[in-house]
C-alpha cells in the first residue's frame, strides 16, 4: 500500500517539472487540463456470460490486471446461467462468444457505474473503429 503515496508524489513531481509557463509549480488554468480518459488496450479472456466478460487489462508502464470481469453495457442482462432459463442464457453466451473470442485483442473503455450495485465495472469493447457492444446487443436482439 506504499505504492500509492509513491505514484502521488511522482505526480505532483512530473505536474511540478512538466507545467506549462511560468515557474514550475505554477498551477494551469483549467481550460488546460486534460480530461480524464479511461481507455486501455486488453486482451479477451473468455466469455462469462451474455453480459460479462474477463478481460486482462494493459494499464501501461507495464502494469497489467488479469482476469478482470467487466459487464458490457448497452448489453441485454442475460438469465444466469444456473438459473431455470438455461437454455436462454446459454443462447446468450454463445451469442457474445461469437463476437469475442479469447485472445482478440480490443480497446477497453471502462466506466465505473456508481449506481451499479454489484460494483461491477462496465466496459464498452471496441476493434477497429468498431463498436462491439453493439454488435452484440444486435445478434441478441435477433432471434
Amino acid at each position: 500500500m506504499k505504492t500509492i503515496p509513491l505514484l502521488a508524489a511522482f505526480s505532483l513531481v512530473i505536474f511540478a517539472v512538466l507545467a506549462p509557463g511560468g515557474e514550475p509549480g505554477t498551477p494551469v488554468a483549467n481550460a488546460d487540463v486534460p480530461a480524464v480518459n479511461y481507455v486501455f488496450n486488453a486482451k479477451v479472456v473468455r466469455v462469462l456470460s451474455g453480459d460479462t466478460v474477463a478481460l486482462d487489462v494493459d494499464l501501461g508502464f507495464g502494469v497489467w490486471t488479469h482476469n478482470q470481469a467487466f459487464k458490457l453495457q448497452g448489453v441485454p442482462t442475460s438469465p444466469a446461467l444456473d438459473g431455470p432459463d438455461k437454455a436462454a442464457a446459454m443462447q446468450a453466451k454463445t451469442k457474445t462468444h461469437a463476437v469475442l473470442t479469447p485472445g482478440a485483442e480490443v480497446v477497453l473503455q471502462s466506466i465505473k457505474d456508481k449506481t451499479d450495485k454489484s460494483g461491477a465495472y462496465h466496459a464498452v469493447l471496441w476493434l477497429n473503429g468498431e463498436n462491439l457492444n453493439a454488435e452484440i446487443a444486435k445478434s441478441q436482439a435477433a432471434k
